[in-house]
Order: C-alpha cells, then sequence, then structure tokens
C-alpha cells in the first residue's frame, strides 16, 4: 500500500484505487481522461512506490516516446 510523510498527493482517491485493483490482481488498468504529462506522471509517482514491475502500452510510437521523455 503507498505511503508518504510529506507528500499529499499520495493520498489522492485515484492513486489509492489503482494501488488497490493492482494489490487485488488486476492486471488491466485504463488511465482515462488525463491530459499532456499527467498520465506519465501518475504513473511515474505509482512506480515510485511499487513492489511490482509494470508495463505501460500506448497507441503508437509517438506516443510511447512522449510518455518516456516525460517520464
Amino acid at each position: 500500500m503507498l505511503t508518504s510523510k510529506n507528500r499529499l498527493h499520495y493520498n489522492h482517491p485515484n492513486l489509492i484505487q489503482l494501488d488497490e485493483k493492482l494489490e487485488n490482481g488486476e492486471n488491466r488498468i485504463f488511465l482515462k481522461g488525463l491530459a499532456g504529462s499527467s498520465a506519465a506522471v501518475f504513473c511515474a509517482e505509482y512506480f515510485n512506490h511499487s513492489k511490482k514491475p509494470q508495463l505501460v502500452i500506448l497507441n503508437d510510437k509517438e506516443s510511447a516516446a512522449y510518455f518516456l521523455n516525460d517520464l
């Protein structure tokens, strides 16, 4: 489970919901409604605190390149 003493956004409901879904064995999560770099930021925050490897699949090479650059 996600924990932090200094960063308030770790308690964001969407991040907590993602953590709970992954902890319960759901292995396909779709993020919708995120604009610009927010998807990369959201994923980076989760990746920094997750103990498991993660895989992000995007629509095309260009989207993947932008996502990687944002990370």
